[in-house]
């Protein structure tokens, strides 16, 4: 049975990001049982005070809003499921991976002295981006600027993972720690090998998998991930990257498998993450609610950010200067779980 959610924006009866269509598309063509259920705003934002309880940590993930909320509905029917986690690491699926290669190239064919030049034309790029309101452009611009400017190759991955998306995080005594050091540097693996070995170690079970087991765990429902039984991972890591990457597209060998069973009109289109119109909650029905926790005086309080980055975070995104909303909501997320512990 495959259960899907689809989400609709709190100021409209339009859908933010429907997918319903293709799903059910797919559906139709190869005959599964198929449950199609529309979330209303309120369902998702009821849901926001039980994430300290339900996850027992402060998990900034904003899709562990929909994995509840689609683990509830499925567990209504069974009570073991399956996931499509772990795909992206094995196969090299995140757009993440495309970006991170171009910016090495450059990087490898830029000399250090006229990187920090390259650097500043970029932030001057997506400071006009910004004034013509091209948010994502100024971000990228931004982010590629930041990343450009590294020292070496692994600096260079460290600042394209980090989560906070200005140079420095606004976490209280954050400079004095150490980056963890990839522990696959020493391997004869190529930069993007060792970037998805990095998110295999780290991310997948730190986030992905914490997130799907205590979000079904929370409605009794069990889940099992199929790839990562221990012989597709060996068969997956043991593949040329030619055959995961070709062509800027990832997961290219698994394509090459669903196309003898899906019509390729079916499924190729940009990638898609499980999320929620958190950008325009956070404008909205979440305003106050954010306001509340990210005020001067909670932020002091609790001691864990610098109150004056996250001031300007806080103004860049409820002004529409620039969308901060992934920022915000992990802050968010630290000083819900810390208020709720007291």
């Amino acid at each position: 049975r495959r259960h899907t959610r689809y989400w609709r924006d709190w100021s409209s009866d339009v859908c933010s990001s429907d997918l319903a269509p293709f799903a059910r598309a797919v559906a139709q063509y190869i005959g599964s049982d198929h449950t199609e259920y529309f979330v209303s705003p309120r369902e998702a934002l009821d849901l926001i005070p039980r994430l300290p309880a339900l996850y027992d940590e402060p998990l900034a993930d904003v899709s562990q809003i929909p994995t509840f909320l689609v683990s509830h509905l499925a567990r209504q029917s069974v009570t073991v499921s399956l996931s499509g986690d772990a795909g992206d690491e094995l196969f090299a699926g995140y757009t993440t991976y495309a970006h991170a290669e171009t910016l090495m190239r450059i990087h490898d064919h830029i000399p250090a002295s006229l990187r920090p030049v390259t650097s500043r034309v970029m932030k001057t790029g997506a400071h006009l981006a910004e004034l013509i309101g091209q948010g994502h452009r100024a971000r990228q611009l931004s982010l590629s600027a930041y990343v450009l400017n590294a020292d070496s190759k692994a600096e260079l991955m460290n600042r394209l993972t980090q989560f906070w998306s200005d140079e420095r995080a606004p976490v209280i005594g954050a400079s004095d720690v150490s980056p963890r050091q990839n522990p696959f540097s020493d391997l004869a693996l190529s930069d993007l090998e060792r970037m998805i070995a990095k998110d295999m170690m780290t991310y997948l079970p730190d986030d992905i998998l914490t997130k799907v087991d205590r979000a079904a765990m929370a409605v009794s429902l069990e889940t099992r991930v199929p790839l990562l039984d221990h012989r597709i991972v060996e068969f997956a890591l043991g593949l040329p990257m030619s055959l995961r990457r070709r062509g800027g597209e990832g997961k290219w060998i698994m394509r090459q498998v669903l196309d003898r069973y899906v019509p390729r009109a079916l499924i190729d289109r940009p990638k898609k993450g499980f999320g929620v119109p958190l950008a325009q909650w956070l404008r909205g029905p979440l305003r106050e609610w954010a306001l509340d926790l990210l005020s001067p005086a909670a932020i002091k309080r609790e001691g864990l950010f610098e109150p004056d980055a996250i001031a300007r975070a806080l103004h860049d995104h409820m002004s529409g200067r620039r969308d901060r909303h992934n920022d915000l909501w992990s802050v968010l997320v630290a000083q819900q779980w810390v208020e709720a512990q007291r």
